[in-house]
């Protein structure tokens, strides 16, 4: 995305495939928070003409501002989406129903996890 927040695409056909290759080989992917803001995006498996195995989703969020709207969040995967934060348990906030799996951790100084 530009500075604006606007999508834009800085790769070409060609990697677009191999990243969704990569993701069908990958077990899982770990991004932070500020990529779900910023791209939104699915961080699901899609190859042309055969049916991908999509990696577990792993979003660090170590202040649980993540938006129950949020893609990842929203998808029906046969992958799990896990939601790791330095806040309150997950639950409480109501996002337990749709990661199915949240792990809360001692965050440090400036919300790191």
């Amino acid at each position: 995305a530009t500075k604006t927040g606007n999508s834009k695409w800085i790769s070409n056909e060609e990697s677009r495939k191999f990243v969704h290759q990569l993701r069908h080989a990958s077990d899982a992917i770990m991004i932070g928070i500020g990529t779900i803001n910023v791209d939104n995006p699915m961080l699901t498996t899609r190859l042309e003409g055969m049916s991908g195995k999509d990696p577990k989703r792993i979003i660090l969020d170590s202040r649980l501002s993540i938006s129950e709207d949020a893609t990842v969040l929203n998808l029906k995967s046969a992958s799990e989406t896990i939601v790791v934060s330095g806040q309150e348990p997950i639950s409480c906030c109501g996002l337990k129903i749709k990661a199915q799996r949240s792990f809360n951790c001692r965050s440090k100084t400036g919300g790191l996890i």
